[in-house]
């Protein structure tokens, strides 16, 4: 009888011991444990995935650690406190905890792998732990990234901002480099929108993050469309994205004189002519430019051309203003504004106007100077012979 029951105990022990969960502890008979507790992962090819292992002894010693099985082109290593390791040493009291790091090649077939860590204690026992690294099928997966509006419009010189997901379906967490390229004189830059700051993006696995591509447009761009590309580089996963910008050019008027000097000079009661020069100087095209003024009280001013059909980028349009004072005009200065304006953009300057008198009044003050001289003449023969 003892000897039986001492069988059904044994045959009970084994039975224990086959219902323990495959892979996720390993015992040798006498001292050393192995467990950990995700002993079956999914990776990408060209990826990595890492397994964290507890060591345990039912005595103080060092533990030597070997991956074995492992599938032809794949490599493993052991890291244990910012190191590669391939011991480690338990003290009997608590686990000690290493990470087996398991880089799988790119042309990995999917499906599942199978590979083991054997650990030997000197003198001791020995135990190994299966592990299973199971390859996805990346073709239903990968690294996107996409914008929200690929394509932007507006003016030269201004700030252009596209609003990008990146989206990370592979089987392990990544980080991301962001870089962004645009045409020369442009300032490009790409942003994780919840900091600013960073220059990279941590995603994790099925996860999502926004990011913020900014592109500022030089002052001089002329009219057309500009490509930008961003990329999201994490590892051997790329994600890129192309952008657009359609420039529609600027819209800016300038009012000046051939000579830049911003004064004239008229005579009260006649047509002065003044000229000016209207500036295009933006980079798209101005059509139907109107010119006005607003001049003193009781002048008039004409423009020959009034309406200025069309002024292309950087060209100028010359305009010729006649300009007539008031015929009381007091001599001294006074401000004439002359002003352009299209549908898309307006200019105006201010002209420092310098009222002279007619001659014809000069002569009328010496003619009547003379009639008083020639009076007093007579007044001085007729009476002075008295």
């Amino acid at each position: 009888m003892p000897r039986r029951a001492s069988l059904l105990r044994s045959l009970g022990l084994a039975a224990l011991v086959c219902m323990l969960p495959l892979g996720a502890v390993a015992q040798a008979a006498d001292t050393v444990t192995l467990t950990t507790p995700y002993p079956a992962v999914v990776a990408d090819p060209g990826g990595s995935v890492r397994f964290s292992i507890a060591i345990d002894a039912d005595r103080a010693g060092t533990v030597a650690l070997e991956a074995t099985g492992a599938p032809t082109g794949w490599t493993t290593s052991f890291r244990g406190g910012g190191s590669l390791v391939s011991a480690a040493y338990v003290d009997g009291s608590k686990p000690a905890t290493v990470d087996l790091e398991v880089k799988v090649p790119s042309d990995a077939t999917a499906g599942p792998a199978h590979l083991a860590v054997r650990a030997t204690q000197r003198g001791g026992g020995s135990a190994t732990l299966p592990l299973e690294v199971r390859v996805s099928d990346t073709s239903s997966g990968g690294v996107t990234l996409e914008a929200q509006y690929p394509t932007l419009k507006g003016p030269s010189g201004a700030t252009y901002r596209f609003d990008l997901t990146l989206s990370n379906q592979t089987s392990q967490q990544q980080t991301f480099a962001l870089q962004a390229s645009g045409p020369t004189g442009w300032t490009v830059d790409a942003r994780p929108t919840s900091s600013t700051q960073a220059a990279t993006a941590v995603v994790d696995a099925g996860s999502t993050t926004q990011v913020q591509v900014s592109a500022d447009a030089p002052a001089d761009a002329t009219a057309g469309s500009f490509a930008i590309a961003v990329e999201a580089v994490g590892g051997p996963e790329v994600a890129r994205a192309d952008l657009t910008v359609e420039i529609v050019g600027s819209y800016t008027l300038d009012v000046t004189t051939p000579d830049g000097r911003l004064n004239a000079d008229v005579t009260a009661g006649s047509a002065s002519p003044v000229t000016f020069e209207v500036r295009n100087t933006g980079s798209a095209p101005l059509a139907g430019v109107a010119m006005s003024a607003t001049p003193p009280q009781g002048w008039k001013v004409t423009f020959d051309p009034a309406l200025i059909e069309a002024i292309a980028p950087s060209d100028s349009a010359t305009v010729t203003a006649e300009v007539t004072a008031a015929d009381d005009a007091i001599a001294g200065d006074y401000v004439l504004t002359v002003a352009a304006k299209s549908d898309q953009a307006s200019g105006q300057a201010d002209i420092r106007t310098t009222v002279q008198t007619s001659p014809l009044w000069g002569f009328v003050g010496i003619a009547a100077i003379a009639l008083v001289l020639v009076g007093l003449f007579l007044v001085f023969q007729r009476f002075g012979r008295r």
